[in-house]
């Protein structure tokens, strides 16, 4: 009888959008798993800008049930999001969630706010008694 003490484990997400995301970006990958402590998952190649854990239970096997969230922060066009989990040691995934945001130029922020300004100052002038 064989009895295997690791098995390599191979895990990729591999998300082809219909239409590109350009501009800032932000992507968020949520992971519930038992296992050890995994290392931080790759994007595209890249390590997380933050990868933190979010909650820890514990379960009926001998591992703890863990929850992560890696944030991923991206300033150009990305035409698709490959997410590696293969350097795991042991983890069984459960959940996985993955969320892509695009984040507003600063412009735009500047523009609406000065359209903002100038419709309380409208309004306000408007309401004045004569």
């Amino acid at each position: 009888m064989t009895t295997l003490s690791s098995v390599v484990q191979e895990f990729f997400i591999r998300i082809s959008p219909v239409s590109l995301f350009s501009g800032p970006l932000v992507v968020a990958l949520q992971v519930e798993m038992w296992g050890d402590e995994p290392a931080a998952p790759l994007l595209n190649g890249l390590a997380a800008s933050s990868w933190t854990r979010t909650f820890t239970g514990t379960s009926v096997t001998d591992h703890d049930l863990n929850q992560y969230l890696g944030l991923w922060y991206f300033a150009n066009t990305v035409n698709h999001f490959e997410f590696d989990l293969t350097n795991q040691p042991f983890i069984s995934l459960a959940q996985v969630a993955v969320d892509i945001a695009q984040v507003s130029e600063p412009y735009m922020l500047a523009i609406m706010l000065t359209g903002l300004i100038l419709i309380g100052s409208m309004t306000r002038y408007r309401s004045r008694p004569i």
